[in-house]
């Protein structure tokens, strides 16, 4: 049994992926064009180097992530996972990190109880760019909310978070599109903010990165969400209701041992994949309950 199959057990059958496949290459090629002799110096990520030196593993989130993979992205706030919040918010807070408030519009204002927001403490209160800064604000989120461990560990030999392959805190990209499914999945419908941004995300996982066109990268997603990938490929729609609700249904019947045969949710659903600059602008419209909230305006307004 080879080490694909013994470690994930969905893979025993011939993969398309493996050592020496494009998929393979893709990967090392990525690596080597974004190494640098010590990334735990990269100024944007002092935070990670912080946490390090107090036995503290993490992961970074969001625009981080899908930039590393060639998503053409600004940078904003760092995103961090982290297998307990609390202890990692006081480490910072005594290396000098300070507790700050949140930006007052957020795609996280539905969930600002889940997560922690610290200032650099060499910003010494210097308002910093608010695209890419070099001492971005630090947000702490739970890796377990995001079916995260930190450090996440993969047997795949070229996947591994070796600092002289992939920086030690980007997770492999296979498992933050997987986080990406599932959370878009099972958010309550309630929280269109926080969907729509994870849609941003896959949106430019997909107009972005090749690796995820290429045959053999579907071998590396776990069963419950290759047909979500296949779909998106095809040009299936995630920003709508009828596709949420369709791949809900697809993943409920893997998850309860069925194998139902592929067919393009498009040709049923009539649906298309949503661009990049799309799933901007929905980032943007107000959730439903904001929208009520508004009421209507009187007409000499």
């Amino acid at each position: 049994m080879s080490w694909l199959t013994s470690c994930f057990p969905i893979f025993r059958r011939k993969p398309i992926s493996g050592p020496g496949s494009p998929v393979d290459d893709w990967f090392k090629n990525l690596y080597a064009k974004r190494a640098v002799a010590d990334p735990w110096k990269i100024e944007r990520y002092d935070a990670c180097l912080a946490l390090r030196h107090d036995g503290i593993s993490c992961l970074v989130w969001f625009e981080d992530v899908v930039r590393y993979y060639g998503a053409k992205t600004a940078l904003f706030d760092l995103y961090l996972l982290v297998d307990d919040v609390d202890e990692a918010y006081q480490t910072l807070k005594n290396m000098g990190w300070s507790s700050t408030n949140p930006p007052e519009f957020t795609f996280l204002e539905e969930v600002q109880a889940d997560w922690r927001w610290l200032a650099s403490p060499d910003q010494g209160g210097e308002q910093q760019p608010l695209l890419t800064p070099a001492k971005p604000k630090v947000v702490l989120g739970s890796a377990k909310d995001w079916g995260m461990e930190a450090p996440y560990t993969w047997c795949v030999p070229y996947l591994r978070p070796l600092a002289s392959e992939r920086w030690p805190w980007i997770p492999p990209l296979p498992k933050f599109l997987e986080s990406m499914f599932q959370k878009w999945l099972d958010l309550p419908d309630g929280q269109m903010l926080l969907r729509n941004r994870v849609c941003v995300m896959i949106a430019y996982i997909y107009e972005y990165v090749a690796v995820v066109k290429m045959d053999g990268f579907v071998d590396y997603l776990e069963a419950e969400y290759q047909h979500l990938h296949r779909d998106i490929l095809v040009g299936s729609n995630i920003a709508t209701q009828t596709f949420l609700q369709h791949s809900r249904e697809v993943r409920q019947k893997i998850r309860d041992g069925h194998s139902p045969p592929y067919v393009p949710a498009k040709e049923s659903l009539g649906l298309r994949r949503v661009t990049a600059d799309e799933a901007r602008l929905l980032a943007k419209m107000p959730s439903a309950h904001e929208a009520s909230d508004a009421g209507p305006h009187d007409e000499g307004e």
